[in-house]
This record gives C-alpha cells, sequence and structure tokens, in this order.
C-alpha cells in the first residue's frame, strides 16, 4: 500500500513539473512572438489600483544622451522603439531629419533606414512605423509603405495611392508578418467591399486583403490606437470609448470605457474646439508588463488581458525631470516599450546659444 502511495505521489509531482513547463514555454514563445510577457506584477496591479498619478508608477533607470552629428540631427521625436535584447533604439523624427535613424542602447548613432526621395526604396515624411522580428515598416505621408531589414537592407514597397487605396495608415502595428493599420478618417473608401471600416491588413508586405470594424464620425480628429496585445490585435475609435480586439479574423468589443464624446451634437471641427477642455477621447494605446493602458484627455485607463478594468482614470500630473534637464514635463513626450516608458527631454549643459543638442531619452521602469 505505502508503495503505491509513493508512486501516485511521484506521478502527481510529475505532471504538476510538466504543466508549469508548459505554461512557462507558452509564455516564452508570446513573448518572442508579440514582445509581450506573462500577467502583471501582483504589486505593479496594487500600485495602479492606488496611484495617485500616472507617472508615479515608473522609476527612473537609466539616460541615454543620442549622439549629434550632422547626420543624424534630430527636430522632434514622433515615435521610439526601443529594444534592449538587441541593443538598438530605432526613432522618427518628424521634423529636422525626416527620417527614421537607428542607434545603439547608449545613444551612438549607426545609420539612417533608406533614403529621402521619390525612387524605390525612398521616402519622405514618415509618419508612422512599426517592428517586429529583425523588420520595420514606414509608413510616410504620402500613403507608401515601405519595408526594412533593422540593418537598412530594403525590402518591399507599396504605393496605396498608386493601387486606388484611399485610405490613410494612421497608426500601425505588426502581427506575424501581417501589418494591421488604423485610419481615424471617416470619409474614405477601401475600395475592397464598399463600407467605411477602421483597420486594414497588409499581407506579403503589399497585398491588402482583410478589413475590420465599422468607422466612427470623428471630423477627422486625431486619436484612437493599435497594438498587439496578449495575443491579439486590440484597438480603439477616438470617441465612442470601446476597446475593440481583432481575433479568429473578426473584430469585437474587448471592454469598454463608456461613451467619451458625443461628436454628433457639434456641426463642425471648430465647434468641437470650442468645448475642447469639456472634451475626453482616446489617443494612444500601448502595452507594459502585458497590461493595456489607454491614454485619454486628462487620465490613463489601465486593462489587464481579461478586458477588466483595473484603474478606469489615473491623472497625468507634469513629470518631475531629473537635475539638468529640461524641456515639455507633460504626456506629450513620452513613448513606451515592453517594461516603461521613454521620455524625450534636453540636457542643459549641452544647450548652446545658437543650437539644441539632440534629446536624451530617459529610460523609465514599471515599477514591481
Amino acid at each position: 500500500m505505502k508503495t503505491k502511495m509513493f508512486i501516485l505521489l511521484l506521478l502527481v509531482c510529475f505532471c504538476g513539473c510538466a504543466q508549469k513547463k508548459t505554461q512557462l514555454s507558452s509564455y516564452m514563445c508570446r513573448d518572442a512572438l508579440n514582445g509581450e510577457r506573462p500577467e502583471p506584477d501582483s504589486e505593479t496591479v496594487s500600485l495602479v489600483k492606488k496611484g495617485d498619478s500616472f507617472f508615479e508608477l515608473f522609476t527612473l533607470k537609466r539616460v541615454i544622451d543620442l549622439q549629434m552629428s550632422p547626420e543624424c540631427l534630430i527636430g522632434l521625436i514622433q515615435d521610439v522603439i526601443y529594444l534592449p535584447n538587441r541593443h538598438r533604439i530605432i526613432i522618427l523624427d518628424s521634423q529636422v531629419a525626416k527620417t527614421v535613424l537607428v542607434f545603439d542602447a547608449d545613444g551612438k548613432f549607426i545609420r539612417r533606414i533608406g533614403s529621402t526621395g521619390d525612387g524605390v526604396g525612398d521616402y519622405r515624411n514618415p509618419t508612422a512605423i512599426a517592428y517586429e522580428d529583425g523588420k520595420l515598416a514606414i509608413v510616410t505621408k504620402y500613403r507608401k509603405v515601405l519595408w526594412y531589414k533593422l540593418n537598412g537592407r530594403f525590402i518591399k514597397e507599396v504605393s496605396l495611392s498608386a493601387r486606388g487605396w484611399t485610405f490613410d495608415l494612421s497608426k500601425i502595428c505588426i502581427r506575424n508578418g501581417n501589418l494591421y493599420a488604423f485610419d481615424y478618417n471617416e470619409d474614405y473608401d477601401t475600395g475592397l467591399h464598399g463600407n467605411k471600416h477602421d483597420v486594414f491588413r497588409l499581407t506579403n508586405y503589399v497585398d491588402f486583403d482583410r478589413d475590420y470594424g465599422q468607422g466612427e464620425k470623428t471630423m477627422h480628429w486625431s486619436g484612437g490606437g493599435i497594438v498587439v496585445f496578449d495575443n491579439r490585435i486590440v484597438y480603439s475609435h477616438v470617441f465612442d470609448g470601446n476597446i475593440y480586439q481583432i481575433k479568429n479574423g473578426r473584430s469585437s468589443v474587448f471592454a469598454s470605457l463608456g461613451p467619451l464624446t458625443d461628436v454628433t451634437k457639434y456641426s463642425n471641427v471648430g465647434s468641437l474646439l470650442q468645448h475642447f477642455k469639456q472634451m475626453d477621447e482616446v489617443n494612444m494605446l500601448a502595452v507594459v508588463d502585458n497590461l493595456l493602458f489607454v491614454r485619454r484627455q486628462y487620465a490613463f485607463s489601465i486593462l489587464n488581458s481579461s478586458g477588466q478594468i483595473i484603474r478606469r482614470s489615473l491623472p497625468i500630473h507634469p513629470i518631475k525631470l531629473p537635475s539638468g534637464f529640461e524641456g515639455d514635463d507633460d504626456a506629450s513626450g513620452y513613448h513606451f516599450y515592453t517594461d516603461g516608458m521613454i521620455f524625450s527631454t534636453t540636457r542643459k549643459s549641452k544647450i548652446t546659444g545658437v543650437s539644441v543638442p539632440n534629446p536624451s531619452l530617459l529610460i523609465y521602469q514599471i515599477r514591481k
């Protein structure tokens, strides 16, 4: 009898260990595919629930001074992709260089991606970037999508206008090699199904093959967002307060914050602007520590991977910059990465009378 009990105990232990290994492997695969993490730390969730300000969630880990030289001058950082495991930082500058630049994780300039021009592999006025598994997608103001390797090698491009596609790619992300784009405009025609949708998919780099969701009335008000979250595409409209998911080829509501602004009350953008302070809208989505951060007018809403709203309204107070730095101290200068937040600012000691240096990146990590 004792022998049987001992064998049974061994089998239970073995099965339990095997199950834990399987769960860990699934998380590792998901992390490798989508740059995401297992469920958030319980202390992080507790801080999200009890914190008084969004910036209290993060702690400063390091400062990266970006190299300044004629070939890599930066005016305004529109987007940052931080890849600490690959020792790389990808920056989209929309003001001076108007190009995509690659630095190493210490701020040393590595290369430009592509060239300014109108030829194959060239582009002007980039507006959005996305990265997955060594491949970088660049979208331009002129409805051109270009694909490159991180080492700068050109892969492919497609002109949406040349193909008669009139939608814009306002915000983008990549999953499993497919580019998903959100368009907050309301009067486009996809040319595919004759309906007005708000998310489009490009597959095989250049083929537009799917669209999702039903567009809302926005009066071309910039906002919304799209990200890869917990092995699915998640996106938001601008005003309706819904967070949507694309899973198994279909779009459905993932969570709802409730209506934010009823734009049907306004006749034009001018009347909308007159009530700007009373408005609320979603203007960005980000994933940090497997939590979904929904940026609104004056606060963040934070959700877990089940769609549960952990914090409906976490205020955005000005960030306290470290000594020796200056710049805007509000939420306009930050970007997100898998483990935290990046804030672009300027080191005072590098400012001369006639020029402003390349920005410094303050790398914050979410508190544990």
